[in-house]
């Protein structure tokens, strides 16, 4: 086996235990392993790891020296990633909300032209800016999403040729997820059309649980925007119950939600 083939193995197997630990909420071993590994390779995905076991653990300061950690290694090699969501969710945590719009709208500026997928500091917004209740926030944000949505209207222009199904509003071949959160936060699909959207995509049982995670994460969101109190509890409570997502943004911040008993931002 060839090295760049060992280190890959490694970093797999690692995150694969790394998971295990946290599934049993070791959270306090999880951190020791991490750092363990992260001194041995320099991988930057067990900072990543070590951040959320830090965060699960309630050492939200540590979580973001990970985060700021990974957002210097990411600008040395030119390749922005999710190290800015991940710091916006440390500062929620840490009461600083102002901080996490400003690190999230530092991360739509760096990654909405890279990928469709990369619509995510977008949706982010949207929720930081329903819970603030920021009116431009708010409607900046919708615009970026109505923006992606005419794009992927475009796209379905240019695949006229292939007749599509309603099942296939959202297509494997042009968007990957979580794309298909943006029309549903537009009410250009609902929860049924979504649901038949995650099938198509997620092809592992895994990804198919990180997909619900999120996905009820913005239900929850949908409900909020809707007053409907009763659907954000429970979209974002099945979100927190959902162990697949344990390392997606949308994870912790509806356990976030959960351990604050959906409390009012001022």
């Amino acid at each position: 086996m060839r090295q760049e083939e060992w280190a890959f193995a490694l970093v797999v197997f690692s995150m694969a235990n790394l998971w295990s630990l946290i599934q049993s909420k070791q959270y306090q071993t999880a951190i020791e392993e991490t750092s363990r590994l992260f001194q041995e390779t320099q991988d930057g995905g067990f900072l990543y790891g070590r951040a959320i076991a830090y965060l699960l653990n309630k050492d939200y300061t540590a979580a973001l020296q990970d985060c700021q950690l990974l957002i210097e290694l990411e600008k040395t090699e030119n390749e922005p990633d999710n190290s800015y969501l991940y710091a916006g969710v440390c500062y929620w945590y840490l009461n600083q909300p102002a901080k996490t719009v400003a690190i999230w709208k530092e991360a739509l500026d760096l990654l909405e032209t890279r990928e469709a997928r990369d619509v995510q500091p977008s949706t982010l917004l949207l929720y930081a800016a329903e819970r603030l209740n920021i009116d431009l926030l708010r409607e900046e944000t919708l615009n970026v999403l109505r923006m992606h949505w005419h794009e992927y209207q475009e796209r379905l222009k240019q695949l006229s040729s292939k007749k599509l199904i309603d099942s296939d509003i959202i297509h494997e071949n042009i968007f990957p997820w979580p794309f298909p959160i943006v029309p549903l936060l537009l009410d250009e699909i609902n929860s049924i059309t979504l649901q038949k959207s995650m099938d198509t995509l997620a092809i592992f049982d895994s990804f198919k649980g990180r997909h619900q995670c999120q996905a009820d994460f913005y239900l929850a969101l949908g409900a909020f925007r809707k007053k409907e109190n009763i659907g954000f509890r429970v979209y974002m409570t099945r979100c927190a119950e959902n162990f697949h997502g344990w390392f997606e943004i949308e994870y912790l911040l509806a356990s976030w939600e959960i351990e604050n008993n959906f409390r009012e931002i001022v």
